[in-house]
This record gives C-alpha cells, structure tokens and sequence, in this order.
C-alpha cells in the first residue's frame, strides 16, 4: 500500500485528500486480519470441542462400566491414555496427518480418480443461496459525461460453474453465495436512471426504486434437466439475524464403482476473511444405509494455504457433504444491480377545426424498464470440441486431467440483454392516437425514446459465501510397511490390567497390528476388536504402544484415527 508522509508544515489539500483513504484502507485490512486471526481461533476451538465432546462420551461409557464394577465390588481405581495423531509425537516410519489426526502407511505420492465420478448433484432443499459470485463489485469510476462506469467482481467470470471445483486446477474456483441488501439506505441519483448508495445521499426504499425488477434469477443446478427460475437473487434485510443461516451448499457425489483405499480431499478458496465448513458428511456403500463420519472442521483461510481437508474412502461408492460459510461480511464497494432505463420525449401538437396550429407542449422523463431474468450456475463446457451439458455432470466432463482445456459458458448477472427494449433499442418514435375535444380541438400526441441506458446500481448489503477450490479423489501410494512407537506414557498410579480400543480401518490386502510395552519386558499383542484385555504379572506405572502396518497394494493403507488405552 502507498504511504502518505506528512513533514511538519507541510500540510496540503493533496495530502489531506489522500490521507484518509489510506487510514480506510489501513483499517479495512487490519479489519480483514483480525477476522482471519478470529476465524483461526475459532477453528482450533470447534476442533477441540469435537475432541473434548468424543473424550466425554468415552468418559460416560467409562461411567457406566464403573457403576457396574461398584455393583460387584471390583476395584475402581482407572487411569485412561487417549492417543490422536495431529501432532507429532512417537518415532517411527508411519505418517501422522495433522488434519484428520490419522496415522497411515507413509504416502509416496498420489494418482487422480476424479474419473470415477459418476455424478454430481445440488440438494437444493438443504442448500441455502445461490451458485456463483453475481453481485459484488470490483470498482466504481466516475466519467466525465455519463453514468460512473461500475465494474463486478464477476463480470468475465461469475465462478458459477460447479465444474471449476472438478478441472484439477487450483486456478480456478466455485463459488456459493447467499446476498442481503439494506432495504431502506441513502442513495444518490445520477442523470435520473441510476442509483448510487452515497452516505450524503436521500434515504429511500430500494424495492420501489428498482421497482422490484431483476430480482430473481434463474438457476442451473447439476443434476436438473431444466433451470429453476424465479430463484431469489437477494433478499432484503438490514442485517443477518440469528435465524439467518450463512450460505450452505449441499451436494451429493456418485462414483461408478465402490472405491476402496482412496481419499477425498476439499482445497479452499478464501473469500472475505471468513473460512469454509465442512459441516456434515455421509458415506454410503449401496445408497440406502448411510454413516456420518466428519465433525465440523474448518477448512484454512490462508490465501497460500492449499493444505486440504481429507477423509479416508474405504467401501464407498454414496457422499453427501454440506459446506458452510463460516459468516457475513459487508464486501467494501457494495452491490452491483442491473437496471435500464429508456430516455422519453413527448410532445403534444394541437390544432383548432384540424387545420389552424395551437402552442405546442414537450415532456421529458426517464422511465426504467423491466430488465430479462438472468441465468446463473452450471449451463455447459467445451471438452476437447464437444459440448457437454452439466445439468447431466458425468465423469468424462468433471474427471479432467490438468492441462486439458476447458472453456466455460454461463451467462452472469451484468450481461442479461434488457428485455423490455426489443425494437426500442435504436430511438423510434409512435404516435399515441388523437384526442379531439368537443369536436374543435384536437391534439396529436407523439412519443419517442430518445435513448436507452443499460447500467448497474451500486447498494448496500451483506454477503455470506463459501469458495472451493478444488474437490478431487486420489489414490494415494503408500511404502510397504512401516510402524509407531509411542512415547512411553507414566500412569498416575499403578495398574495390573489394561483394556485396549482404536478407532480404524484395515482395507482388504492390509493388515495392522498393535502392541504394548508394561514396564518394560516383552511386547504383547492385543486384539483391540476382540478379547482386548491384558493381565500383567506384575503392577506397571508405564505404559508404551506400538502400532505396525503392512500392505500387499501400493495403494492400500490401514488407518488408524485414535487408540484409547485403559488400566485398572
């Protein structure tokens, strides 16, 4: 950012006019850092809080086990480890993801299978908003003659095309907005056709200004033959209330086949200080039985942060996943809104008995027309010549490998042709007919549209909008074997029994295998599905894991995501 220096005395009308956009803009990035840092914290948070919501349902099970000991007078005294793996701790050759907090045969690099997507859909009824960035603006700049030349963030692109989050390229994105605008603001009018939110300006209503024109769009969703119109652009409120939700986007993904040993992996697009949720997220091997598997995570903010959130695919062939905005955000330059409006000429000729000419009258009004319904969300690609249409999204048209070229067609909000102007593009002029009074006087009445306007007016409001990068499925390659030791765990007070559990998937063609170490001697194997009991010789105050990995695939692992050990 430029920075404006002010020697002492030197103070001019060229400094204090450049010095408080600076001070803004100071302040609305500090403002943008702070709402990044906030939503950081608010993701460890939520993480913690999932952790600590398991840990307490363990404990209440842990509970119930303890009332049914005090019943038949077993000792009570239980110390517990809880082991996750999103941080490193142990040694050894497995890898430990810090995202999902999951330990897995090392990764030695990956193979895409978005090919394997057989489908996409929008599950409109839990979605909440719109595909695409349709309003915000990017720039206002005034002109010399005319209407300020007004600039959207999406003009060339809207970022509406759900197939931007399947090309396998992280230079592209979707995006999934839900819009407010202030229903009652100051606004400037300019040359009588265009509206402008200016805080100088005359507070008026801005449904009765657009006069309710262009305010619903028709919309493209995967999976739908026909668009669905009449969809609300924004809706007018002047602030997000309690009730409100952010943005949702609900999608359900097929694959052609059940997938096995893969993962599913969601990169990030950030927008407006505010991160992506995964919200929820359902598997299913046949369609019908579904498991939710994902507690809320947030996805990072950082813009160079491409690190993804990933879940483990074994036996899957179903996936619903919900994405939430992580809140609202007031975009600085505000709302763009298309309008036309048609210049009108009238003038009035009169004659007295048809031939004797009487004063002639002229009128002059803008009148705004009604403006065609704009259409946004996935229409159609180019794929190597062929058109394919995305309301069928299949796997040829979303499993894209990088540097495939892909053109992308949808129309956007700022580019409807105005529906009202037809023949009146170009200046006409029509004669309204003749009034005659009493039979003496009668008056010619001829209108003409001098010229037409197609601009954008700039509103207040909110947005709330999630951004995905990329979501893509690969099948990682894995070394061989490998395995993990843990540190060596001191108990609080001596046992002479452990119980063992883990949370984990074992792929067909892997095998995994734990282990513990009670005051040094031998390792001793546990069935931690089976008979997970062990009895020691002697009372121990430490307790050591080791978990070992195998696989006959180079793309098969096993998974481990958390071990609980339990003495008493």
């Amino acid at each position: 950012m430029k920075q404006t220096y002010v020697p002492a005395g030197r103070w001019n009308g060229e400094v204090a006019a450049a010095l408080p956009l600076e001070v803004t803009g100071r302040l609305e990035q500090t403002e943008m850092d702070i709402e990044a840092l906030s939503s950081r914290m608010q993701s460890v948070l939520e993480e913690s809080r999932a952790h600590t919501d398991a840990m307490h349902q363990r404990l209440l099970e842990l509970q119930a086990k303890l009332d049914t000991m005090m019943a038949s007078h077993q000792p009570l005294d239980r110390v517990f480890i809880a082991v996750r793996f999103n941080h490193e701790e142990g040694s050894g050759t497995l890898y430990r993801d810090p995202y999902i907090g999951a330990l897995s045969l090392n990764p030695t690099g990956f193979q895409p299978m978005n090919q394997m997507i057989d489908g996409v859909w929008i599950d409109r009824q839990n979605s909440v908003g719109i595909p695409g960035n349709n309003m915000v603006i990017a720039s206002v700049q005034s002109q010399d003659k005319g209407l300020p030349e007004v600039k959207l963030v999406g003009e060339t692109d809207s970022h509406a095309n759900i197939l931007l989050a399947f090309d396998s390229s992280l230079d592209t994105w979707f995006e999934w907005e839900r819009n407010m605008i202030i229903p009652t603001q100051k606004l400037s009018e300019i040359d009588g056709c265009m509206y402008m939110a200016d805080s100088s300006g005359v507070e008026r209503n801005v449904q009765q200004v657009t006069v309710l024109h262009g305010w619903t769009v028709s919309v493209f969703y995967p999976g739908f033959d026909q668009p669905v119109k009449n969809v609300p652009l924004a809706e007018f409120k002047k602030e997000p209330g309690p009730n409100d939700l952010p943005a949702r986007l609900a999608m359900e993904i097929s694959f052609s086949e059940v997938i096995n040993g893969a993962w599913f992996e969601c990169v990030p697009y950030h927008i407006g200080g505010r991160s992506t949720l995964v919200e929820k997220l359902w598997l299913s091997e046949d369609g019908v039985n579904w498991k939710e598997v994902a507690t809320p995570v947030r996805l990072p903010v950082d813009r160079g942060d491409e690190k993804p959130f990933r879940i483990y695919l074994n036996r899957v062939k179903y996936m619903r996943i919900w994405f939430r905005s992580g809140g609202w955000y007031m975009p600085r330059q505000g709302f763009g809104h298309v309008f036309a409006a048609a210049f009108m000429k009238e003038t009035r000729k009169s004659s007295l008995f048809g031939f004797i000419p009487l004063p002639s009258s002229t009128s002059r009004w803008v009148e705004r027309l009604p403006t065609e319904e704009a259409q946004v969300g996935t229409i159609a690609v180019y794929e190597d010549g062929n058109v394919k249409l995305a309301s069928r999204v299949l796997g040829g048209a979303i499993g894209l490998a990088t540097g495939v070229t892909m053109k992308v067609m949808t129309q956007i909000i700022g580019k409807a042709a105005v529906a009202a102007l037809g023949a009146w593009a170009a200046p006409v002029a029509f004669v309204l007919g003749a009034i005659i009074f009493g039979g003496l006087i009668s008056t010619k009445v001829t209108r003409e549209v001098e010229r037409t306007v197609q601009g954008i007016d700039v509103f207040k409001g909110w947005r709330s909008a999630l951004g995905i990068r990329e979501l893509r499925v690969v099948q990682r390659t894995y070394s061989s074997s490998g395995e993990w030791v843990s540190p060596v765990y001191t108990l609080r007070r001596a046992v002479q029994q452990l119980q063992v559990w883990a949370h984990d998937e074992v792929p067909e063609g892997t095998e995994l295998r734990y282990q513990i170490l009670a005051g040094g001697g031998d390792w001793i194997d546990v069935d931690v599905h089976g008979n997970n009991t062990i009895t020691l010789a002697d009372q121990t105050e430490s307790v050591q894991i080791r978990v070992q990995m195998s696989s006959n695939s180079a793309t098969n692992t096993p998974v481990v995501y958390a071990i609980m050990v339990e003495g008493y």
